[in-house]
């Protein structure tokens, strides 16, 4: 009994003159801003093997309660909010991903229209052209937000209801412009992450609501030879958020569930993807959308990706 008193006497002695080795030695050890010591507080102290020992061994613990803190927050917060909190930290990068909070994928399905190539100035272009045909004054912005946030569909219906319209009408105005845009432009930094995912052994999927002339410009821009297999609108599946056409590219491909992921900028996409029982990501490169789909990820840039590819 005696024995044990004194190791837990010893152990208040050391904890105290380790405190006191703190405050003491805070400029030496540069542990005045790191700690936030006031300057009258510190008191040099001669620099001994032991206390030093004893400093070296405080900021060890200290610095296992931060990463235990990290840890607690990250879990909390996005995976890219995650890897630019520890983007410093190897340790807790390696963590995360052994322990199921840093989903990485091999099989990635891309949406097309506003997520690897910016469709939308064509296509609010042509909308908009559409109404002043009609003499109804164009709405660039509001009709682009509608667009983003649900369809190009919704947006014929909300249009046609204000201005008393006939939707059929409507879209036998706005196809004819539409089709005269033939090659948009990609999202910076398509190209790069497609090529990342086949560099790690993945492969690209497409599944798109455009019919089979958005392969020619895909072929056009070198990016078709970068899938694998693709859906459009002339195969038959019902559309999005209905997950029959990724469940055909899952199933045809062999794709494990647990390692793919889509990749699109509307809720639709996501829908689709937890419908057939695989993760999503929202592109979202100007913060529009206000989503209620839950998405895994949410990312500003093609970019941000590449650090899920597995």
């Amino acid at each position: 009994m005696i024995s044990n008193y004194e190791i837990e006497l010893n152990k208040v002695r050391r904890r105290k003159l380790m405190e006191r080795a703190v405050k003491k030695s805070a400029n030496r050890f540069e542990l005045r801003s790191r700690y936030k010591i006031s300057a009258s507080d510190i008191v040099q102290l001669p620099s001994t093997n032991k206390v030093q020992r004893m400093i070296s061994n405080y900021e060890i613990e200290l610095n296992k309660v931060r990463r235990r803190k990290l840890m607690e927050r990250a879990v909390k917060i996005s995976a890219n909010d995650i890897v630019q909190l520890l983007s410093t930290d190897k340790f807790l990068i390696k963590y995360f991903y052994q322990n199921g909070g840093f989903q990485m994928y091999r099989n990635f399905f891309w949406d097309l229209d506003g997520t690897l190539y910016d469709t939308y100035p064509q296509m609010v272009d042509s909308f908009n052209q559409m109404l002043e045909h009609f003499n109804v004054p164009a709405q660039k912005r509001r009709s682009y937000e509608i667009m983003r946030q649900d369809t190009l569909g919704n947006a014929f219906v909300i249009f046609a209801k204000e201005n008393n319209l006939d939707i059929n009408a409507m879209k036998a105005i706005y196809y004819p412009i539409e089709k005269q845009y033939t090659h948009p432009n990609m999202a910076e930094g398509t190209r790069e992450v497609l090529q990342a995912v086949i560099d790690h052994g993945g492969k690209n999927y497409l599944l798109t609501h455009r019919n089979r002339t958005a392969l020619n410009f895909m072929k056009l821009d070198g990016l078709l030879n970068m899938f694998s297999d693709f859906v459009t609108a002339d195969d038959p599946f019902p559309k999005k958020p209905d997950p029959t056409s990724l469940n055909h590219l899952i199933d045809t491909n062999l794709v494990p569930r647990e390692d793919a992921v889509m990749v699109g900028d509307r809720d639709m996409d996501i829908n689709a993807a937890h419908n057939a029982g695989i993760e999503g990501i929202l592109f979202d490169p100007d913060d529009l959308i206000e989503t209620k789909a839950n998405p895994n990820h949410r990312v500003h840039t093609m970019k941000e990706i590449e650090q899920w590819i597995k």
